[in-house]
């Protein structure tokens, strides 16, 4: 899912991915934060499945790498740039997962 700010983002913000669940509440996704991914805060369902490039904060690639994507990863997808409990931008991508064909 890509997502590329211009902008000199604060090294101290936190990137959350999130999907939007059936009900109201969102799923954390992948979290950066305090310079590392927080794995502990991940939601089990993509343990190991998700990944954002080096340094995100430094260089604006906020985007998200997911592996391995089912069709039932097929939801929408939110970016949250957030410090100091303030959103500093925000960004909406939703996921088509199409299955493969096997010949």
């Amino acid at each position: 899912m890509p997502w590329q700010i211009t902008a000199n983002l604060p090294q101290d913000a936190t990137v959350k991915w999130t999907r939007h669940n059936v009900s109201t509440y969102r799923i954390n996704v992948h979290v950066f934060e305090n310079g590392r991914d927080q794995d502990e805060t991940q939601d089990l369902a993509y343990t190991g499945r998700t990944q954002m490039r080096k340094n995100p904060l430094r260089t604006g690639d906020l985007g998200l790498t997911l592996i391995n994507p089912t069709h039932s990863d097929s939801t929408l997808y939110t970016g949250t740039v957030c410090r100091d409990g303030d959103v500093l931008w925000e960004r909406q991508v939703h996921l088509n997962v199409k299955a493969r064909r096997h010949y």
